[in-house]
This record gives C-alpha cells, structure tokens and sequence, in this order.
C-alpha cells in the first residue's frame, strides 16, 4: 500500500522497498525531487531541468591549490586538486516562505553544504550552495546525452556546441595566435601566455542552454569550469565555497533567452544617434584626428561618432604597440582633449574612447599625471 502526504508545502510518497522514496517540494514553477542521494528538478509537466547523473554524485566539493600568471591581460592557471568529496547524502532540513533548504552531507570529508532553493522569476528556480571556508571547489553534476548540445557561454570563437568540451569561464585578452604557427609557440611563452587558447574571450559568461529546453546560469564572479566531455554527465564547478546558480525552462531557444534575460538583464536600445552615420576610427593625436573626420566630410560621408583608442597613449611592448593601460589622458597627444570633444560634439559627432579592466605600470609613461598600477 502507498498514500500520499501533504504537508507543509512537501508531498511524500510512501511505500515499501527497498529504494529510498523521494520527497517532492514545490518551490515557484518547479518540483524538485529528492531523496537523500538523488536529485531532479522539473517542471510540473514533467520537463526536467536538472537530473542526478546515473552514477556519481550531483554534487561535489573539493580543495585545490592553484597558481596564476599574469601578463598583459593574459593569465593561465596551474591548479591540482588536493580532496575531493564526492559521498553526499542530503536531508532537507527546513520548508516555508516558497523555499526549501537543504543539509548535504560528505561522509568521505566530514563536510557540510548548505542548499537553498528559492523562486527566481516565472520558470527560474535559485539555487546557493554554501560550504566552509576551508573549501574552494564546489560544482554541480547533472544528468545528459550524447544527442545534447550546450550553447551560449558568451563570445566563443571556436564553435557554437561545446558538447565534448571543457570551458573555462575567465575573461581575458582574446590572445594572439591561438594556434598558429610559428606566432603561438614564441608568444605562449610569455608571462600568462599572450597567444591565448581556443577558450580565451574577452566576453565569456557562465550562461549555456540546451536543445532539450533547458538552460543553467551561473550568478558567480569566480572563475568556474563546464565541462561536457562525457556522453551521459555535464559538470559546473566553481572555484569558490560558494555557487549561486540559476535553472530555467522553456520550450525553444528564444523562450530561454528571455527567461534568462528577465533575471540576468537585456541589452539596451542603441542610442539614436548611432544609426545616423558612420563610426570611424581615428588615432595619431588632436591633428590627425581632426584630418580624418574633415577627410569623411569633404566625401560626403555621414558620421555618428569617431572613436580614439589611443586617448591615453600608446606604448611599445614584445608584442607591438598597445594602450597604455594608466586610463588618463596623453597629454602629450592631447593636449587640448577637452577642447577637441566639445569641437567634435558642436559639429554633430561624438567621441567614442576605449578602456579594459587592466593596469599597467605607468612610471616610465611621459606626462602621466597618475598611477593607478
């Protein structure tokens, strides 16, 4: 005989056997089932979103020692693991409020993980694991096929399906070369390895979706790792004691893509002003750039916008000209850079400048008024 429990927001199916029952908890637009190794998370038709691998954990929990070089917008990471966790059992420990909260339990670490699921949006389930200090791995581990594809993770440059892959989700310098020869092997040489690899983006973001209706977003700012190497299990890892994590479902890519983007953001309208002309390029200091929007002009070219990427300098390094990375103006470009803005803006045309999230050391920058490094 088997009946059904309602209570406190929880349906428990009761019955004999020797298989542990699942639990079923309601939390926004997903059941989640639970048992105290297993994990499935579907909507009330049925379409799941995550699923425990057929063997192995769904979640894991580990230590590592990492080591990172750096150079010039570029990094690479040397990391070796030194525990790993991976006998888990999990007991739901507290229900209210639209949300579940979860203990999971490594008996092979003596390790304690605090889950919480709560209502993201409409067809978004919130999920934060929490583990000690002491720890800094912390991922996921879902159920797949050798038929599904993962897309998105921001801008990839080699291929759309990373099924088969390991992504490492860093933003950094693209890189030069990512391969070719000879200028990947002299370059990879260097400080961080400015040759880059076939993963290295300036906009990476821990977003995929799939052809099965299903997409998973990382709220992390630490590096995290997807991998998709086997046929039958996807991973998420966060190198962090920490993973916030979003589940989304949706019935084709568009509807995931708006899902996603009503909790994570969309892109705003482009200004007007940027259909109503051309944006150029022009660099060399004041002068020059002055030359190249009166050369546009006299051939009848309608602008928008002249963008100047060298604003605040250019210096020479092993791998040519770049930026100088200090973020103030080079006066000794642009001496009167204020004066050519206002210009440039009185005749219709905006100025477009160029900055990344790096430093450089500007002690040997000519005129510099500041040192952020």
């Amino acid at each position: 005989m088997r009946a059904w429990i309602i209570g406190l927001g929880a349906l428990v199916l009761a019955g004999c056997g020797s298989s542990p029952v699942p639990e079923i908890f309601l939390v926004g637009d997903f059941e989640i089932h639970l048992d105290s190794e297993r994990l499935i998370i579907q909507t009330p038709d049925g379409q799941q979103v995550f699923a425990s691998p057929d063997e192995g954990p769904w979640l894991t929990l580990g230590q590592a020692k990492t080591e990172v070089a750096y150079g010039s917008g570029s990094f690479t990471f040397d990391s070796s693991q030194t525990k790993a966790c991976e006998s888990v059992v999990v007991t739901p420990t507290k229900w209210g409020d639209g949300s579940v909260s979860m203990d999971a339990q490594f008996d092979d670490c003596n390790a304690t993980v605090r889950l919480r699921f709560t209502k993201a949006g409409d067809h978004r389930l919130h999920l934060v694991a929490t583990a000690g200090s002491d720890w800094n791995r912390i991922g996921l581990r879902g159920r797949s096929a050798a038929s599904e594809r993962f897309v998105g993770f921001g801008a990839q440059y080699d291929g759309v399906d990373m099924k088969g892959r390991e992504l490492p989700i860093w933003c950094q310098e693209q890189g030069h070369g990512r391969g070719a020869e000879p200028v990947t092997s002299v370059l990879s040489a260097g400080i961080g390895n400015p040759a880059g690899e076939w993963h290295t983006s300036y906009t990476c973001v821990p977003w995929t979706m799939t052809n099965t209706g299903r997409g998973l977003a990382l709220e992390n700012t630490e590096r995290a790792v997807f991998d998709m190497q086997e046929d039958d299990v996807f991973e998420a890892e966060v190198w962090h004691n920490n993973l916030s994590a979003q589940f989304i479902a949706g019935s084709d890519p568009a509807t995931l893509v708006q899902r996603y983007t009503e909790g994570f953001g969309r892109m705003s309208a482009l200004p007007e002003w940027t259909q109503q002309g051309t944006i150029i390029r022009a660099h060399g200091g004041s002068e020059e750039v002055l030359a190249k929007v009166a050369q546009a002009r006299d051939a009848g070219l309608p602008l928008a916008a002249v963008w100047v990427e060298d604003w605040c300098g250019l210096r020479e390094t092993a791998l040519g000209s770049r930026m100088w990375w200090n973020w103030s103006v080079d006066r000794s470009r642009y001496p009167d850079w204020e004066d050519l803005v206002a210009q440039l803006d009185a005749d219709g045309v905006a100025v477009l400048a160029y900055a990344n999230p790096y430093l450089t050391d500007a002690s040997e920058h000519p005129g510099a008024d500041r040192h952020l490094f």
